[in-house]
Order: structure tokens, then sequence, then C-alpha cells
């Protein structure tokens, strides 16, 4: 047996309380199963990413590729952490797919994988969603790394379908998501928050959560106030105060570094939005345990950023997604919730006003099938990071 185990972790920050919710997740799952593990964290936010992650015990290298003239030092640097490592754990989450390419280390995507076989490491894909692979450059770099991964650990059953399609299947298992793992912050904090907020919920009101997302607003022309997803996003907030009588809480999900992030575009919605005396934007930083905790307060929860569904789901909170891809449907489809999933090219103040009152309408058989699905969905968690470990202890 290995005196100390070096685990190191990809595709991972702290900018995203969903890539945070995996990290932590991940990494405090396998340390209970191999407590010699320690854990070291490619990160394109040096800085930023270390100061947060110094409470989990993690350590970060700096793997970013904004410099071209000092990559080829990064190169030799993540080279350096590779050859220590005994697993290489890849958090992307959504990395292969026709909707965009993510790059990984050094900009180049499917480096990990390449260099962890060339290195003779382990590499696994953990806790991801994958596909569609229509187009024929993303396709060809699938078939290039993925097949060379000795595991895959895959959402659901669209994404093996989707690897199933272009011939990588026999290292593939499906498993839920790692952050159903994830604890939310004692209840004692989430008081503290709401005090800080100034969230208020009077008996028999209604508390209802919404988390944006500015990847949809990307998709959503034009980049201003009049954006279709800001407008409609307004619309919803105004039917939530005006016909139920709710208190309405945006929730960021994403710090960018970027000229916009969830709270510009939370705050490109209030602008607009008829009700304000009845909307709170969130707009400090909490923790996605935190946020988490945060969430179990509300009646109802409005999910656009996929994590923040998990999060919703996990703690029993009856919710409505806003999609832009299959991987919010083939978990809402584990949690028996797939009807409450609407694409944002398909929705409308109707079709989501329709969603949203069915689900109030059923909060207590919602919470009854929740209950019981997502203690199986932890249950599954939990054995997809011992089939991490069966890699390096048979």
């Amino acid at each position: 047996m290995m005196d100390t185990l070096k685990i190191l972790i990809t595709g991972a920050n702290f900018l995203g309380k969903g890539a945070a919710s995996m990290l932590i997740s991940t990494s405090k799952t396998l340390k209970y199963l191999m407590p010699d593990a320690e854990f070291i964290v490619a990160s394109e936010n040096l800085k930023f990413d270390s100061i947060r992650g110094r409470k989990y015990g993690l350590r970060f290298f700096d793997s970013s590729s904004r410099q071209s003239i000092i990559l080829f030092l990064k190169f030799l640097r993540i080279l350096r952490e590779l050859v220590k490592s005994d697993l290489i754990v890849d958090l992307s989450g959504f990395s292969f797919t026709d909707h965009f390419v993510k790059f990984g280390l050094a900009g180049i995507p499917g480096l990990n994988i390449f260099l962890g076989k060339l290195f003779r490491k382990r590499v696994v894909m953990y806790s991801q969603a994958m596909g569609p692979f229509k187009s024929r450059w993303v396709r060809l770099l699938a078939r290039l790394f993925l097949r060379r991964a000795d595991l895959i650990v895959a959402r659901g059953e669209i994404t093996k379908d989707y690897l199933r399609e272009i011939g990588i299947e026999k290292q593939v298992y499906v498993y839920a998501d790692s952050a159903f793992l994830l604890q939310p912050a004692p209840a004692e904090r989430v008081d503290e928050i709401m005090l800080n907020e100034s969230i208020q919920k009077q008996e028999g009101e209604l508390l209802i959560g919404i988390s944006v997302n500015a990847r949809i607003y990307e998709r959503c022309d034009p980049l201003e106030s009049d954006n279709t997803y800001v407008i409609l996003m307004a619309q919803i907030a105004d039917y939530l105060v005006e016909k139920l009588k709710a208190k309405v809480v945006f929730i960021p999900y994403e710090i960018s570094m970027r000229r916009y992030d969830d709270r510009s575009v939370a705050r490109e919605i209030y602008k607009i939005a008829k009700s304000k005396r009845r909307i709170k934007l969130v707009e400090n930083e909490y923790s996605t345990e935190e946020s988490k905790a945060l969430i179990g307060n509300f009646d109802l929860f409005i999910g656009c950023r996929f994590h923040s569904v998990v999060a919703s789901t996990s703690v029993i909170v009856p919710t409505v997604a806003i999609a832009w891809s299959h991987k919010y449907y083939e978990t809402m489809r584990r949690l028996g919730q797939e009807k409450y999933v609407c694409h944002y090219k398909e929705m409308s103040l109707n079709r989501l006003a329709s969603l949203i009152e069915d689900a109030l309408n059923k909060t207590e058989q919602i919470k009854e099938e929740l209950k019981v699905r997502v203690e199986k969905e932890k249950q599954s968690a939990f054995e997809s990071a011992k089939l991490v470990k069966s890699l390096l202890y048979p």
C-alpha cells in the first residue's frame, strides 16, 4: 500500500458554486475512503481558488494559459505535478460536447488524459455529462481521448447513450452527481445570512429562489436589458410577486472574471421588473455549502444553473429547472422530476407559470418523492467514489 496517495484534480475551481460543490464533495468523499490521500488541484485562477480552497486542505497550482510567453514553464509545472501523482481525476462536469469545447490543462483539450496515459497514470473522467457528438471535431477529440480513460462516470443514461454511439462503452458507468453528497451549512449560519440579507419570511407567505445563468444570457441576443432571457425572467419574477404574492430571491451560482456573471444578469432583470420591493438580489459571496443551506429555506426554487438544481432537490425543495443541455433532464429524470424541466429555447411565461403552479400544488407529493430519491442519489454518488478507489486498491 502507498505511504501517501497523491490525487491530481483537473477541471475544478471556486468561481462557480457547481464546480466548487463537485470539488469539495469529491475530495471529502475520496479522503474518507482513502485517508492517506492528498489533493493537488490545477487552477486557472490561482489566487482566487487558493484562498477559498485552503480550509478544505486542497493545494492548488497555476495551470492557466493566458500568458503565452510562460506557457512552456506552466507546461513543465503541470508535468511535474502529474509525474508525482498516482491518480488524475477530471471534474470538468461537462467536457466533450457540441455545445462548446472545454479546454483542459494549458488550454489543450484532453491533455490531462493524454499526459496521464503517457506517464502510465490512472485517469478518471468523474461525475460528468458528455455529448452530443455531431460535430466532427468534437467527435474526433472524444474518440481520441475518452477511450484512453480508465474510468468514465456519467451522470445519466443520456450521456451513456451518446458515448455508446461513438464506440465508448466498456469503461462507462452511470452514477449520481457527486454534489449530492455536499453537506449544507448549519441552520444557525443560514439564520445569520437571512438576517444579513434582510430576507424575511412571513407566516403563510411563499419564499421563492431563482438562480439565473449567464451562459443562457449569452445565448439570447442582444446582451443588454432587452435580452429575451432577461425580459422573460423579469416577467416570471413579476408573476411570482403579483399572482402568487411571493417574495423572490435571486442567488448567484457563478462569479466570473468576465464583464458579466450571474449577479450582473440578475441586476439587468431587476432593472426592468415591476415588483422591485419584493425582489431581493443576493450580491454577497457565500460558500457553496451556505448557498445550499439558504436554498433549503425556500418553498420553491427555479434553477437555471445545473448545480443549483442539484442543491435544491437534495435539500428537498420542489424545483423547476430551466435547461440548456441534456444534463438537466437526465438528473431530474433520476429524481422523478423530469416534467419540471423546460429548455430555455422553449420557455414562455405561460409554460413556466404552469410548471410553477403545478409544483406548488403538488409540494408534499414532490417532497416525499425527493426524500426517497435523494437518499438513493447520495448512496449512488458514494458508490461511484468507491469505484474510483478500486482503481488504486483493487
